[in-house]
């Protein structure tokens, strides 16, 4: 489990040491202060200590260039690469002695749906290797869905499953060649292709479930669970986030979403484990903030926009008023 990250300097980061709730992590912040980056940086760490405890590659820096799940991930050269390794330091619980190499099962959703062209990304990437215009997260998400669904539903899932498998309307079918298809309740079949977005990134989270990539043991990196979806599956979504908690996942969540947020806060129990983290940029580095619920968090470049928002209308009603 991610207790915390150190880092000295690494891209727009400078002496920053954030800490993580086991339970559930909401980070938000403005364009460019690092959100998804350091979705990828736990990501990128987690695959580079998995590869080198396996003996994959030697360990040195000579060998991290060659360790094109590192690069590829971060979407960066050798030079930032070094910087990396050097200046950013993860913790994990010993306590319950969960790592981030072995035990632990690092699941990154992209906020980009990727299951559509499954077979053809990962036709591209088996010829052109390092040169492959995607990272390897929007690549690693399409194997982890193409996992064969368990016999039984998991215990973590079931809960979960029958609240997406009413929104999707079916469940999710991968063929034998690796392709997806929604199986609908009235005993259709529809590839990916012609699904409404919002339902497929559903069903990418009952794939998932189903076939045990995300399991009790996992963090999952999620970012910006809203896109593409209706606000009206916002509740659902929020409910998929706590009950994965509630069953021992650590979740680190990057969202622009003001209803995601408030939905995650009114659903908590006393129990649950919530962390709000802002990031802001303050004199050319990233700074940030904690608190355990959306309200109390500041500086909060969400909640901000629904205030100027809310000025801005009651405004343009004033001039209405004054235009009859």
């Amino acid at each position: 489990m991610l207790q915390s990250i150190r880092i000295n300097k690494f891209a727009i980061f400078a002496n920053s040491n954030l800490e993580f709730s086991p339970g559930v992590n909401i980070i938000i912040g403005e364009n460019g202060t690092g959100k998804t980056l350091l979705l990828k940086a736990i990501y990128a760490d987690a695959k580079f200590r998995k590869e080198r405890s396996e003996g994959k590659f030697i360990t040195g820096l000579e060998e991290l260039h060659k360790n094109e799940s590192l690069l590829s991930t971060l979407g960066i050269d050798g030079e930032y690469a070094d910087s990396f390794l050097k200046n950013v330091e993860f913790y994990v619980d010993p306590v319950k002695g969960r790592s981030l190499s072995t035990n632990c099962n690092t699941v990154f959703i992209p906020a980009k749906e990727m299951l559509t062209h499954a077979n053809g990304l990962l036709a591209m990437k088996e010829k052109y290797g390092k040169n492959m215009p995607f990272d390897i997260t929007l690549l690693d998400i399409i194997k982890n869905a193409q996992g064969w669904r368990l016999k039984e539903t998991p215990p973590i899932a079931k809960r979960i499953e029958p609240l997406i498998k009413n929104s999707i309307d079916g469940t999710v079918d991968v063929r034998d060649d690796g392709s997806f298809w929604m199986e609908k309740s009235d005993g259709t079949s529809i590839p990916f292709s012609m699904e409404a977005e919002g339902l497929r990134r559903l069903g990418l989270i009952w794939q998932l479930l189903m076939n045990g990539s995300i399991n009790e043991n996992s963090l999952v990196l999620w970012d910006e669970p809203e896109s593409s979806l209706n606000p009206s599956n916002l509740p659902l979504v929020a409910s998929i986030i706590m009950e994965l908690q509630r069953n021992c996942v650590q979740l680190i969540i990057t969202t622009h979403e003001y209803n995601l947020a408030r939905y995650i806060d009114i659903m908590r129990k006393k129990e649950d484990k919530v962390k709000f983290i802002s990031l802001y940029k303050e004199k050319n580095t990233v700074s940030y903030s904690y608190a355990d619920s959306f309200l109390k968090l500041q500086p909060n470049s969400i909640d901000d926009a629904g205030e100027r928002l809310y000025k801005d209308v009651i405004q343009k009603s004033m001039e209405d008023l004054h235009d009859e």
